[in-house]
């Protein structure tokens, strides 16, 4: 009798063993374009051996599940990038990805078979509403922008700087290297950030930009301060060329486009309850001034979504590795989409191909959209030149914390690494010397209170006349007087044996 009351509980061992057994493991993913770090919608994800497959969503993220996973490969393919092949050894739990496309040629290439060149009557249907939905053809426009750049250092030994004795007590800026975002570990080294409000009238034409705050992190030098010239571009998609390092790219939507670029449409999806069309664009001819990159276009109005364009290194520009092109619209009305997100990436070469190599991040958001706006008008009616720029009056008392509230989206964790590293490193006793001792080398001057003293490079000189020349100069600083400069210096010769001078006032 007791063996029969055992039965059900021995039956329900083994049915919750066998569910234990088959219990499925579930692998998610993220998939980014590795340069601009923007999620690669509708992407192929599969598992190479077990032939399990999935799309990426719209914003690059796909799941599934396995009961049993022996070695496989998690394959990720998309057209404009390599294939990326993750190898899956002993994988036992849950697991998630965050995977990275690099742009090149794809193993799933896009080809034409239709009597109808999809691509190319698409772009003729984008070019019939290029002037409609240009905001540079619009009577006028406002928004509120917040910027901000990034500048990363790549191609360094931080072990080697680590073991620097003048770089030792510092080598807790090397914990920031990010060895997962890119191909190779950078280390986050310099960011700007400002908020402005933004006018522009067609005819006559006008510019108005108020800049409400900034910030400045980082360490700047002459390399770092070219980088940043770089990235002050303002790309127009509709214009006919884009202006990089002063060089002219034609336009995907150049007006005779078609003559430098192939054009196909990749994939239609539905986005948002919205018919979308992947568009696609490649040069014709290797050499010419042209970009390689897609657009997401929406199949109603042929407004575009999202654009991407991509420089490689055949582009031929000095000190210029590889620059990427974001932008992201949204609709302001029935009728007009606006630049809702805007991203300029560059790697910069600082000497030779092994050389440092610096990579510029730069992110462009806007909010309070208005066009065709009557008080914009008004406003910039009275303004007699083409262009106004204004500061407001604490453009740099912004604390930490009151930036949490001006921005439009969070840092990243890169971004808050650079706060962090910065506010640390600067109340720093050693690291306050080093940079006084820095900057007295590189500009001749140091300040000792309210006053200066330098160049140094003038204190030990020789010439004919005085023989060896010995000089001290003395000046105040802004702390002595802000309208006001004193300076003067005592000299003399060993050949001559004179003692020279001289006095000035500046006001």
């Amino acid at each position: 009798m007791n063996i029969f009351k055992a039965i059900p509980f021995f039956i329900l061992f083994i049915i919750t063993s066998l569910f234990c057994s088959a219990q499925s493991i579930t692998i998610t993913g993220n998939v980014q374009d590795a340069h601009t770090k923007e999620p690669v919608g509708f992407a192929s994800a599969y598992l190479q051996i077990s032939g399990i497959g999935k799309t990426t969503d719209s914003i690059g993220n796909f799941s599934f599940s396995v009961n049993q996973l022996q070695a496989d490969t998690l394959v990720i393919s998309y057209v404009g990038y390599q294939a990326l092949k993750v190898p899956l050894l002993n994988v036992h739990a849950d697991t998630s990805f965050l995977l990275l496309l690099q742009r090149g040629v794809s193993t799933n290439n896009v080809s034409i078979k239709a009597k109808i060149n999809k691509g190319l009557f698409l772009w003729r249907k984008i070019m019939s509403k290029k002037k409609e939905y240009n905001r540079y053809g619009l009577d006028n426009f406002g928004y509120k922008a917040y910027n901000k750049l990034e500048i990363d250092i790549k191609n360094f030994k931080p072990d080697k700087l680590k073991k620097n004795f003048i770089l030792k007590p510092f080598d807790f800026v090397f914990d920031n290297i990010d060895s997962v975002s890119e191909k190779d570990p950078f280390l986050p080294a310099y960011l700007v950030e400002s908020l402005s409000d933004y006018e522009y009238q067609n005819k006559p034409k006008r510019y108005y930009e108020n800049i409400i705050a900034t910030s400045t992190k980082g360490f700047k030098n002459e390399s770092i301060s070219k980088l940043l010239g770089v990235m002050n571009q303002n790309v127009n998609i509709y214009g006919n060329y884009i202006n990089v390092m002063d060089k002219d790219f034609i336009s995907p939507f150049n007006e005779n486009g078609d003559n430098y670029y192939n054009f196909n449409v990749a994939d239609t999806q539905v986005i948002n309850g919205n018919k979308t069309f992947h568009f696609i664009f490649s040069p014709k001819h290797s050499g010419q001034n042209t970009f390689e990159g897609d657009a997401w276009v929406m199949a109603k109005t042929f407004h575009l979504q999202k654009v991407t364009l991509y420089l490689g290194k055949g582009a031929n520009i000095n000190y210029i590795d590889r620059i990427s092109v974001y932008q992201e619209f949204e609709p302001v009305n029935d009728s007009l989409y606006f630049i809702k997100k805007d991203k300029f990436f560059a790697d910069f070469k600082v000497l030779g191909k092994k050389s440092l190599t610096l990579i510029g991040r730069k992110t462009t958001l806007y909010k309070d959209i208005v066009v065709n706006n009557d008080s914009i008008a008004s406003h910039l009616k009275d303004q007699q030149v083409e262009e106004i720029t204004t500061t407001g009056a604490d453009i740099n008392n912004n604390t930490n914390e009151s930036w949490d509230s001006l921005r439009f989206e969070p840092l990243t964790k890169n971004e808050n690494s650079i706060y962090t590293t910065l506010d640390k490193l600067l109340v720093m006793p050693k690291f306050q010397k080093l940079q006084n001792a820095i900057t007295f080398i590189g500009t001749g001057y140091k300040n000792i209170g309210n006053y200066e003293i330098g160049p140094w490079f003038n204190w030990i000189s020789s010439n004919a006349w005085e023989g060896t020349r010995f000089r001290f100069d003395l000046g105040t600083n802004m702390g002595f007087n802000k309208k006001m400069y004193l300076h003067g210096y005592l000299a003399y010769g060993t050949k001559d044996k004179k003692v020279k001078g001289k006095a000035e006032a500046f006001g």
